[in-house]
């Protein structure tokens, strides 16, 4: 039966296998965007927000950084809007605390459960509207790009729990950076 559709619509099923991570990577970049230009917004006063790797790469984020900090040994970070599934999480997004080459001191514990080789106490975002927060789930991908009030609602929650992560862990961050 999908052979057959394949076949009678071959030159259109080729284009769709060419095209289609590279459509999601696409749509994925403007979620990642709309957030981080949010973010940017709401917190740019105590915090340095930018963006992660590509969307069509194996991890995806947006990096905060603690202003007044050297910053490149712990910060926080949100992951992954890639079109990968991220072989430490699974499906969907995190908010966590990002030990930058995996480095492993024993007074990191304090940071909370380390969850992979780099990231502290992370959380996966909760379910937003019934719908679980995995940027691979087409019924969600469906609903962001068919309905943009949705679309805002979801970036508003990922960006209001961000910066409810970052009010909690910040003071535990602060004593492994030093100041500028």
């Amino acid at each position: 039966e999908l052979l057959e559709v394949i076949v009678n619509n071959y030159e259109a099923s080729i284009f769709l296998v060419n095209n289609i991570n590279r459509t999601i990577a696409n749509f994925n970049e403007k979620i990642r965007a709309s957030i981080l230009k949010v973010l940017v917004e709401k917190i740019s006063d105590r915090y340095i927000v930018e963006n992660g790797t590509r969307t069509d790469t194996k991890y995806s984020q947006i990096w905060i950084r603690i202003k007044g900090y050297e910053t490149d040994k712990i910060f926080f970070g949100i992951q992954n809007f890639s079109v990968n599934v991220d072989p430490f999480f699974g499906k969907g997004l995190i908010v966590g605390i990002f030990v930058n080459h995996g480095v492993e001191l024993e007074e990191y514990k304090t940071l909370g459960t380390k969850n992979s080789p780099w990231w502290y106490a992370n959380e996966r975002f909760k379910n937003f509207n019934d719908f679980e927060i995995d940027l691979q789930n087409p019924k969600l991908l469906s609903k962001l790009i068919m309905n943009q009030d949705f679309y805002n609602g979801f970036v508003e929650q990922i960006v209001t729990k961000t910066i409810d992560y970052l009010e909690i862990h910040t003071d535990d961050v602060i004593p492994f950076l030093k100041p500028i």
